[in-house]
């Protein structure tokens, strides 16, 4: 689980800085993940 959260925290923050995505792109990316992951806690913005 900490290699799955180390990965998506990597692409995240790089898709940041390179292609230039805002805060409403990780704000929206993290509920959904939250949605579709049940019972899982770790993915807020």
């Amino acid at each position: 689980m900490i290699e799955l959260y180390w990965n998506l925290g990597e692409y995240i923050s790089k898709k940041c800085t390179l292609d230039n995505w805002r805060t409403n792109v990780v704000k929206q990316l993290s509920q959904y993940i939250s949605k579709s992951i049940h019972n899982n806690k770790g993915f807020s913005s």
